[in-house]
């Protein structure tokens, strides 16, 4: 490097103030060069001109200012640039780098200083810019310095592009305030003939003259309406409700539809198997539209009291003994730890992926699988209770004892208008085995209405116990229909819970899965973790009633033939012995538990114990 340029004198500085068309683009890197006191002194001589007061001055004479804000100019104010400022805007709109490198500014602790990012940084910004890459989510661990990447990016957009939504949003509206904050100060500390004018300027929401609006909500559904948002920054996905998120989805996403140019950058920590999880998870299949951004956590530098840099094994060590492994686990090495509670073993869930359905049927049956000859399918429904809410189906195939679930629904409908949907799938998955909840509400009436209106024969019925009988016979009940009691209710949760850990039950539904995610003990009982939802996961259940109870493998397969019968009583399979869901006051489940090893026998399930399979202590009622 030229010693010209290792140091400017004062005269030098002034000389160059006043004479900007002697400024050049290498005097600017020859100075840059000498580090951040270079870059700061290359600001100084490109500054434009200002009055006793510190005020700039636009190219009248006039001072210029915002709402009395010295620092930001009002819309469309013309200032006299010379052509190496001109120069200048033009490389940094060009190349985030270059701008990030010689004019971002941030405001630490330590002062106001030019950032030296780290390469995962660089690397993030570089996975957020091409235009094909619409949606981005990262998981990054604590003080990681994600807000203020993306807060380089927004800032960007907000000089060089034009006409567009930015949206901020996080699980509450003063978390995304915070990032806007921290974009603000980024754009204050630039150089007035850089930025644009501006038209508003608050806590929650900027606009610029340039036609770019950068604004802040809380995640709901009703999240920057009246707007369609071109570029969304969502921070901390995984904390936002789940409920809520998937409100926020349905409701902002679809809008963007007509958008010619768009982009979705969600980031977060983790916090367990939840929606992020399942975006995080399908980004890394390839296979939900995201690309994947991760940080390791040992990439992320952390320093001693002195500044000295800290071993990462160290740092470790230290943030597991104040705080544990599994806090270290979740915020740092971005673990998706379920819940030690959850009724499905982590193992398990972890092996669950969902695909896309190869069509859906009104009003809203997601197909996974159509109908195979010869295959024999099972259709469960968890219905509304008030008859309002939403009904749940579920339909397995379960021709060879490899469960596959190959539909799956979720909807809001009338209740009167269910039996005929029922029906038409049942006929088309193979007439279908049938098993509607009956508890309450509108179950009872569908499950009648199935039966006596439209002769739909193939139906669970509950059984119960003839008191008259010597060995207490099993008889079906009049009315078709499973009823939940809390020991059914146990039992047919672990035997689904066996089926899934055994590899016997295939799983491809989204929502499905996503309630696996969060279906935990809580209150004694296995149910949705708080904000969560688990229809999906009862009408699943709900489907293994029939073999709750079987007393070995060779009872379950024959099991499948017998439902297969349009009248139970014309079943060469024992239906006493084997379909006793229904009847438990008379404690004949204790007495199986005492008299049988195996529910599957030897070599079925990985030799599960029968005494594990039942052991039901912990659901709940």
């Amino acid at each position: 490097m030229s010693k010209k340029y290792s140091i400017l004198s004062k005269e030098e500085i002034e000389f160059f103030k006043q004479n900007k068309d002697q400024i050049t683009f290498e005097l600017l890197q020859a100075l840059r060069k000498q580090g951040n006191p270079g870059k700061k002194l290359a600001l100084e001589i490109l500054d434009t001109s200002r009055d006793l007061d510190g005020f700039h001055l636009d190219g009248n004479g006039n001072r210029i200012s915002f709402d009395g804000n010295r620092v930001l100019k009002k819309q469309f104010v013309k200032m006299n640039l010379s052509p190496i400022h001109l120069d200048e805007i033009k490389r940094c709109s060009e190349d985030i780098f270059y701008f990030m490198d010689n004019y971002v500014k941030l405001v630490t602790k330590a002062g106001i200083n030019f950032p030296e990012l780290r390469h995962y940084q660089r690397g993030f910004i570089d996975e957020i810019l091409p235009d094909e890459n619409e949606s981005v989510v990262s998981p990054q661990p604590r003080q990681a310095g994600k807000s203020t990447t993306v807060g380089i990016y927004l800032t960007h957009c907000g000089l060089f592009k034009k006409d567009i939504n930015i949206g901020i949003c996080a699980n509450k509206a003063s978390m995304a305030r915070e990032f806007l904050d921290k974009v603000k100060k980024m754009y204050i500390e630039l150089p007035m003939w850089m930025k644009v004018g501006s038209i508003s300027w608050n806590k929650s929401f900027i606009e610029f003259d340039n036609g770019i609006r950068i604004m802040t909500d809380a995640t709901s559904a009703d999240s920057f309406r009246g707007f369609s948002m071109h570029l969304l920054v969502i921070d901390e996905v995984a904390f936002i409700r789940p409920t809520v998120w998937h409100e926020f989805e349905d409701s902002i996403f679809p809008s963007q539809g007509a958008l010619a140019w768009k982009k979705n950058i969600l980031i977060s920590t983790s916090n367990g198997m939840n929606h992020f999880y399942s975006i995080v998870k399908g980004a890394r299949a390839n296979n939900n539209g995201y690309n994947i951004y991760e940080v390791n956590w040992r990439d992320v530098p952390r320093f001693n009291i002195d500044g000295s840099p800290k071993d990462p094994d160290t740092f470790k060590a230290e943030i597991i003994a104040k705080y544990g492994e599994v806090y270290f686990a979740q915020n740092y090495e971005l673990a998706f730890l379920g819940s030690s509670h959850t009724l499905i073993a982590s193992d398990s869930l972890k092996e669950m992926d969902y695909t896309q359905p190869v069509t859906t049927m009104a009003p809203g049956l997601n197909v996974y699988k159509k109908p195979e000859s010869g295959h024999k399918y099972i259709l469960s429904v968890d219905p509304a209770k008030d008859g309002q809410d939403a009904f749940s189906v579920q339909i397995l195939d379960v021709t060879d004892m490899n469960f596959e679930q190959v539909a799956s629904g979720k909807f809001q409908i009338d209740y009167l208008l269910m039996p005929e949907f029922l029906v038409e799938w049942g006929e088309w998955y193979n007439y279908a085995f049938v098993i509607i909840e009956n508890n309450e509400g509108a179950g009872q009436s569908i499950a009648d209405s199935l039966y006596k209106s439209y002769e739909y024969e193939n139906l669970y019925f509950d059984v119960k116990t003839d008191s008259s009988s010597n060995n207490l016979t099993k008889i079906r009940k009049r009315y078709p229909g499973f009823r939940t009691t809390p020991k059914s209710r146990k039992l047919i949760l672990t035997t689904m819970k066996t089926f899934i850990e055994n590899g016997r039950l295939k799983i491809y539904d989204k929502s499905t899965i996503e309630e696996f995610m969060t279906f935990i003990l809580r209150n004694g009982k296995y149910q949705a973790d708080e904000g969560y939802h688990d229809d999906t996961i009862m009408s699943l259940a709900i489907a293994f009633a029939p073999f709750a109870s079987t007393k070995n493998f060779l009872d379950m397969k024959n099991l499948v033939d017998a439902l297969y019968k349009k009248n139970v009583n014309e079943s060469k399979v024992d239906l006493s012995e084997i379909f006793v869901v229904g009847g438990f006051d008379d404690g004949t489940m204790e007495n199986h538990n005492a008299t049988t090893q195996s529910v599957f026998g030897q070599n079925d399930f990985n030799g599960y114990n029968y005494d594990d399979y039942f052991d039901v202590s912990n659901f709940g009622d």
